[in-house]
């Protein structure tokens, strides 16, 4: 079985003679208010945290179909100051059953976090930011700003069930596609090119294919494996696949899509990924590493970012990182990654589960401010018409 949704639009017929009835009026406006706060769409909101001026970006995907599982939140959402533009990924860690009361938290390295608890109503959201090292008050409204994009919901999923008279309960495999993708045409196409490494430029396409073979090929393996499972093993084959893509940072000068997949093929755990494509507005170009850094100089950029995860966890210059006595790595040295995000101050390299650190750590970032990346920085770079060439 396959479902695509869309976006539906909200609207809330009300006779002239029902406008005059005040109370009737008061109450109408309350029910749509309501079911505003709980609707999917993109929202990017801006205003301040504290005196730093700030926006936040909130996507609330459409609901899954029962019996689907939810191992990718059914929010993305980031903050970020405008004079930073470095955008920090937030989880929706309190579900009160709809969104009118919003708490989004995010885990900084070394054990630092920070929670924002308001009420959202899908034209605001204002509370208390709570860190480590104080509290403050924030305040977001809808932003009209010109020049970023607008964005339109997609999900496709499917499900397929696999009987069998030697277990109690069917096998599920379960497959979902979900997000927001850009509703400019070509733009969306040259994401989706990017994501399947060019085999695609019709992300709905893209998704149908997968759908239609993850049908063919689950019915078929496990059919063949049920007969002979134990038991007490059957729930490693209910097999899931989710992929999730979502804008991250939308800025005139800028747009930062993610796109994270999450699949579990039996064994203790699943396994997730997350990957980052920037677009540079002023170029129209989606932008490659090599874009900014001179990649050439590998060694001299690996021993760049080799005094920077030094520095930042007091790692001794001739120790390996997997060596360090309180260290969290499980690789003996750190390369540089092609999956970055671009900021005012610097660049962000993002690595995988697995790649530095332990699973139980989640994935590892590493941000290198371009100051100290200027020996390899490509000749006359700037961030945005309002920076400095470096």
């Amino acid at each position: 079985m396959r479902a695509v949704a869309g976006f539906v639009g909200i609207f809330v017929p009300v006779s002239i003679i029902a406008m005059k009835r005040l109370s009737l009026l008061l109450l109408l406006l309350c029910v749509s208010s309501a079911i505003l706060a709980q609707s999917p769409g993109y929202y990017l909101l801006e205003g301040e945290i504290g005196q730093h001026a700030a926006c936040m970006e909130i996507a609330i995907y459409p609901a899954l179909e029962a019996g689907l599982p939810e191992e990718i939140p059914p929010v993305a959402a980031h903050y970020y100051l405008l004079d930073e533009c470095l955008p920090v990924e937030l989880y929706r860690s309190s579900r009160s059953g709809n969104f009118q009361s919003l708490v989004l938290s995010t885990w900084l390295d070394q054990g630092d976090s920070e929670t924002f608890t308001g009420a959202f109503d899908g034209r605001s959201y204002t509370g208390m930011l709570a860190s480590e090292a104080d509290t403050v008050a924030f305040h977001f409204t809808l932003s009209d700003r010109r020049g970023v994009e607008r964005f339109l919901p997609f999900e496709r999923h499917t499900i397929v069930t696999v009987e069998s008279g030697q277990l109690e309960e069917a096998l599920e495999g379960t497959m979902q596609f979900r997000g927001f993708l850009p509703d400019d045409g070509a733009l969306a196409g040259a994401l989706t090119a990017l994501i399947t490494g060019g085999g695609f430029t019709d992300f709905g396409a893209y998704a149908d294919q997968q759908l239609g073979l993850f049908e063919e090929g689950y019915e078929a393996e496990m059919t063949d494996r049920v007969e002979e499972l134990d038991e007490q093993l059957a729930y490693t084959l209910n097999h899931q696949y989710e992929y999730s893509v979502y804008p991250v940072l939308n800025t005139p000068d800028y747009l930062v899509m993610g796109f994270s997949t999450f699949r579990y093929t039996g064994g203790a755990h699943g396994m997730s990924s997350q990957h980052f494509y920037t677009y540079r507005k002023r170029d129209k170009k989606w932008l490659q590493l090599e874009d900014i850094l001179d990649v050439g100089q590998e060694q001299a950029l690996n021993g760049l970012l080799d005094a920077e995860v030094r520095e930042q966890y007091g790692i001794e210059p001739d120790v390996k990182l997997n060596e360090d006595e309180y260290g969290i790595f499980i690789a003996d040295s750190i390369t540089y990654s092609s999956n970055f995000i671009l900021s005012k101050q610097g660049i962000t390299f993002h690595y995988g589960l697995y790649e530095l650190t332990p699973y139980a750590y989640g994935y590892f970032r590493l941000f290198v401010p371009y100051e100290k990346l200027k020996a390899v920085l490509r000749p006359g770079f700037r961030y945005d018409s309002d920076s400095a060439a470096m």
